[in-house]
């Protein structure tokens, strides 16, 4: 997306929040106005939901209390520190009398760079983020071999394949911390009140292969002039076309012959959606508020699943 719209900082700047004929207000960039020693605490809440036919078969959540500090601010980035706590003793399969020896992991810190109008860049501590969490990992197994838990074999088949997604730099980016990605996603560009903004998007291919190709639009929905707040609404949709060639790949990789596709085609459904809210303080460049909601609902072979993620980050007031 950024590739299509981000504008730089020097384009920005040559827009007016205002118009020269009657002073209304006729866009909005979001811009981050920060400085070094900035700070702001958020409350992140993450859930997941999936269903199996009509029933919830699967909920998990969790939340925690971020601090967001302005470590670093030069003429063209930002360095972030986003620091908070894991709750290790909520995972009931460590045995009470071992938790104690997890308070080490609780502290996190994510140390990453934005550019001068707080579009994200990356995480600089990516490594460090993975080892911790391999010793985290390793401590845990070595616990319950000794107290003989009948826990482990269920763990490790948990907690493998969240290691393989911490083992690089894209997958703790982009599934770790999907909350950081959120809170940036609007920054760099300016938003026009009358007109939305519509792009071309891509999704993740759920069996492999070419990502699918999709519209995506960015509105303004609300805007509070008087407290300098705009509420943004991000909505995005795979295209008629790809979502075809990808139930065409998926039966195939089933089993299906060509004319046995052409008749499950007609019973089989793809819909894979994203709407993501935006709520900000545009004058210092904070969001009071994010939301980021994906579903995926389909109905493949006779089997239907859903599933919701849905990722919110707000601003904790004083």
């Amino acid at each position: 997306m950024k590739s299509q719209i981000l504008l730089t900082f020097l384009f920005l700047v040559t827009f007016t929040l205002f118009s020269q004929e009657n002073d209304e207000l006729t866009a909005i960039p979001i811009v981050s106005y920060w400085s070094k020693g900035d700070v702001y605490s958020f409350l992140v809440k993450k859930s997941k939901k999936t269903w199996k036919e009509e029933d919830l078969s699967k909920a998990d959540s969790s939340e925690y209390t971020a601090t967001f500090t302005v470590i670093d601010s030069t003429e063209t980035s930002y360095t972030i520190k986003w620091e908070f706590e894991n709750e290790y003793s909520n995972l009931n399969m460590i045995p009470s009398k071992y938790q104690s020896n997890f308070k080490k992991f609780q502290k996190n810190e994510v140390i990453y760079t934005t550019d001068e109008v707080g579009v994200f860049q990356g995480i600089k501590n990516w490594k460090e983020i993975s080892q911790q969490m391999k010793d985290f990992y390793s401590q845990l197994l070595e616990v319950l071999k000794t107290d003989e838990s009948e826990n482990l074999k269920t763990l490790k088949n948990m907690l493998d394949p969240i290691m393989k997604i911490y083992s690089s730099k894209e997958g703790i980016e982009q599934l770790v911390f999907k909350e950081i990605y959120y809170f940036h996603f609007p920054y760099g560009v300016e938003y026009s009140i009358a007109e939305p903004l519509e792009y071309e998007e891509e999704f993740p291919n759920l069996f492999g292969g070419d990502p699918l190709k999709g519209i995506a639009k960015i509105e303004v929905i609300e805007v509070d002039q008087e407290n300098e707040i705009v509420t943004l609404l991000n909505t995005k949709n795979i295209n008629e076309a790809d979502t075809k060639r990808f139930l065409m790949e998926a039966l195939k990789k089933m089993g299906f012959k060509d004319k046995e596709v052409e008749e499950e085609l007609k019973k089989a459904k793809y819909i894979f959606t994203d709407e993501n809210k935006f709520v900000f303080y545009y004058g210092p460049g904070v969001p009071a508020f994010v939301q980021g909601k994906r579903l995926i609902d389909m109905n493949l072979k006779g089997e239907i699943m859903k599933i919701e993620e849905i990722v919110q980050v707000e601003l904790i007031l004083e």
